[in-house]
């Protein structure tokens, strides 16, 4: 491999070639091409990388996978700082013949950092050297199949390299751009794209002072645009600490094709704004503390299927078939605790859900008990260090169990409860789910996922898609239920349809 090649190699994964690898690569390149292709595209791109380099043969089927995703990230700095600049190079030297396999480029906020510290106070001074940036918008201008592009620091990278911001300005093919740290220079690059993106994310740089914000963020209503060109192509769309940006420069603007919308702020001074702006929503994430006004008319998100949550303080009234609770219901204690349990027991009862997504504590099988008759699927994450004991700290479900039954009992109308939790709690879960379902009469299924980290990932509910499925096939007169566990087909069929349980009359 040529030296600009091996600046591909990003570091960590660069492993020493192996006599099995020369063994084994022949015999895979006698498959047909086709397969060769189905089957890299199973693998992740540094191994794609790791086949390319071990022969030439190799480094022509392998080269269009790990060319397709490239994630310029932080570990770039590790063999020096040229490396950039040195796929760039690689990149141009062939570009009409490596250039189209670029689908995906991501480019980390780390990667242009330089810092040093002070010899006497130890303190940390960042900056940016955005110098090998220059070559990468020649590679970004001619990326004509680009799909996916990330950017990170991106307002002072346009900044430091304005032919990066001309570059993905001219480009017509992407489908997903992420943004953060923008300011007013990506936002005119957003509002003037020849790109039409269907999902779009965005974050607002942070000032650590007036004059900062002066220089980056004085966007000027009736001049500055944001998003307007996209009115006709946006579907998904994720905005964070834009405060009232958007508002100011977009007050008469409609995107009505935008179904899922996520706002994540500290405060969101008056939903009814995004009410009027995305009037199509199916899919409503507000990651906010506090929300000043909710939406106070009726007819409004007529469509809305889904709503996830960060504080319980009811935003819109009108029934939600999906309901994600993303915080923790508690007993007891802080006075704040009271708080969220009252709001999220006026919040059931104004959206009556048939699907619930929550973190699994007494408290919350107990409000759901006794103000949402309508759930049927309840779907909730056990975490070691929010339910059980006294103590909080659990090593099994029993305990849980044991705290939950009671009120589990009491949710009449439920189908299917899925549990997700630590591995380590869930080998015997066999056991489990014949106890559970022998518990509640009307639970048709229970399934269970688990997690290898310490803590819960915070998108647990996302991430949770492979469970073990358990079913009451039949309930004998006094004796206990017949519990099969169901195959992979079955189970995932069940979970489908729990999950698109509609809304009970």
């Amino acid at each position: 491999m040529s030296s600009a090649t091996s600046g591909l190699s990003v570091a960590g994964h660069h492993s020493p070639q192996r006599a099995s690898d020369y063994e084994m690569a022949p015999s895979f390149l006698q498959l047909d091409l086709d397969v060769i292709a189905a089957i890299l595209e199973q693998v992740e791109h540094s191994d794609a990388l790791h086949l390319a380099e071990t022969c030439r043969a190799a480094q022509k089927v392998a080269t269009p996978r790990f060319l397709s995703e490239v994630n310029i990230g932080p570990d770039w700095q590790k063999d020096g700082r040229n490396r950039v600049e040195n796929f760039s190079k690689y990149m141009l030297q062939r570009p009409a013949e490596r250039i189209p396999h670029l689908k995906t480029l991501i480019i980390s906020s780390e990667t242009f950092i330089i810092g040093e510290s002070d010899p006497e106070t130890g303190e940390m001074y960042v900056d940016f050297n955005f110098t090998s940036a220059v070559s990468l918008a020649a590679v970004v201008r001619r990326a004509s199949r680009l799909r996916k592009l990330s950017i990170g620091c991106s307002e002072f990278l346009f900044e430091g390299v304005p032919e990066l911001a001309v570059a993905v300005a001219s480009i017509s093919n992407i489908q997903e751009m992420i943004v953060t740290q923008m300011g007013i220079r990506v936002a005119r690059v957003l509002s003037r794209m020849r790109s039409r993106p269907r999902s779009v994310e965005c974050s607002i740089l942070e000032m650590r002072d007036e004059q900062e914000a002066q220089r980056y963020l004085a966007f000027r209503p009736g001049h500055d645009r944001f998003l307007d060109s996209l009115t006709e192509c946006m579907e998904m769309l994720k905005l964070e600490n834009i405060g009232d940006v958007m508002v100011d420069l977009e007050f008469e603007t409609v995107w009505p094709r935008v179904h899922a919308l996520s706002v994540t702020d500290t405060l969101i001074v008056d939903l009814n704004l995004y009410a009027k702006a995305f009037p199509n929503l199916r899919r409503l994430y507000i990651n906010a503390v506090s929300v000043n006004k909710s939406v106070d008319a009726r007819d409004v998100w007529t469509h809305l299927d889904f709503l996830a949550l960060h504080w319980p303080r009811c935003p819109v009234f009108r029934r939600i078939r999906w309901l994600r609770f993303n915080f923790t219901l508690l007993l007891g204690g802080h006075s704040r605790n009271a708080m969220r349990y009252a709001e999220s027991d006026h919040l059931l009862r104004v959206t009556r859900p048939s699907v619930l997504d929550a973190l699994g504590t007494p408290a919350l099988f107990k409000c759901v008990a006794g103000t949402a008759p309508s759930v049927k699927f309840l779907r909730v994450c056990v975490t070691a260090t929010s339910v059980g004991s006294a103590s909080g700290q659990i090593e099994s479900l029993d305990s849980w169990i044991e705290n939950v039954t009671a009120h589990l009992k009491q949710i009449q109308s439920l189908r299917g409860l899925a549990i997700v939790s630590q591995r380590r709690t869930l080998e015997r879960r066999d056991e489990y789910a014949r106890g559970i379902l022998a518990a509640h009469p009307s639970l048709e299924y229970v399934g269970f996922a688990a997690w290898d980290q310490v803590e819960a990932p915070l998108s647990w509910a996302d991430q949770a898609v492979l469970f073990t499925w358990y079913h009451a096939s039949a309930r004998p007169e006094n004796a206990p239920p017949v519990v099969e566990m169901l195959r992979v087909g079955a189970g995932n069929a069940a979970y489908q349809s729990l999950l698109d349980t509609p809304l009970s009359q």
